[in-house]
């Protein structure tokens, strides 16, 4: 189970991840870490921005459906892994 404000509803569902709004819970451990959020979010895209903690989304998948998709997931693996490399 994982929580984010940047997830892809079309790419993670075809991982055979669902996706639902995030409890109170896991929205406030967002905001408590929005420092740390703030600054990888601004470095990623290049210039100072602030991530959309509005957008919360809340993304699970069970054993069994993350092995039957154990070779999507390892092909995608493999290629962010080679172009990280370049």
């Amino acid at each position: 189970m994982g929580t984010s404000y940047f997830f892809s509803e079309r790419n993670l569902q075809k991982f055979g991840f669902e996706l639902e709004k995030a409890s109170l819970g896991y929205t406030f451990n967002l905001y408590l870490n929005f420092i740390d959020l703030t600054w990888m979010y601004s470095l990623s895209r290049g210039s100072f921005q602030l991530p959309r903690l509005n957008k919360v989304k809340k993304a699970a998948i069970n054993g069994t459906d993350l092995l039957q998709n154990k070779d999507k997931i390892e092909r995608i693996y493999i290629l962010l892994n080679s172009k990280s490399l370049e």
